[in-house]
């Protein structure tokens, strides 16, 4: 079960790294805009500036891409393992060791990116993770599974109604 988590974490920041190397490809494409009066040689030491910086983007994007596929690739197989145990149980573990492995996952990504972290892109990045996981139709499962299971321990305790008999008095 920790296993799952810290997968789940690693899919949360592999998410992050993904997005950031997308807007960084963005801010370089943006970056071709030159003034007028920029110099042709300025212009092209720039362009080849930016493709090395492109490729070696592109090359990390697809290095996370098929990371986060691996990563995805071990979290069903986990997945699968852990069919045969209580969803309801597993649910909870799960909860009751998810914040620990949030902040610890926090603490790496503020230590690896510094003034550069952002919690909104945490935020959005575990929101990504959760769709992939499919975290919110396994939640509703649970609960489902717990309001049954309640419904079925109070109908044991609740002693049987019984019918009431008429008795129908004579006037």
């Amino acid at each position: 079960m920790k296993r799952h988590k810290t997968l789940a974490v690693r899919i949360a920041e592999l998410t992050e790294d993904l997005e950031e190397l997308c807007s960084e490809k963005a801010l370089l494409l943006q970056k071709f805009e030159y003034a007028e009066d920029a110099g042709a040689e300025a212009f092209r030491e720039d362009i080849a500036i930016m493709e090395s910086g492109l490729k070696r983007l592109e090359a990390q994007e697809q290095k996370y891409a098929a990371e986060l596929d691996k990563v995805l690739a071990e979290y069903a197989e986990l997945k699968a393992q852990a069919v045969d145990l209580d969803p309801v149980e597993l649910h909870d573990a799960r909860q009751a060791i998810l914040p620990e492995k949030e902040l610890n996952a926090v603490e790496q990504l503020q230590r690896a990116y510094g003034d550069k972290y952002r919690p909104l892109a945490m935020l959005d990045s575990k929101r990504k993770a959760s769709g992939l996981l499919h975290e919110y139709a396994d939640e509703q499962a649970v609960q489902k599974l717990k309001r049954a299971q309640q419904q079925k321990i109070q109908s044991e305790h609740t002693p049987p109604k019984s019918k009431k008999k008429r008795i129908d008095f004579e006037r």
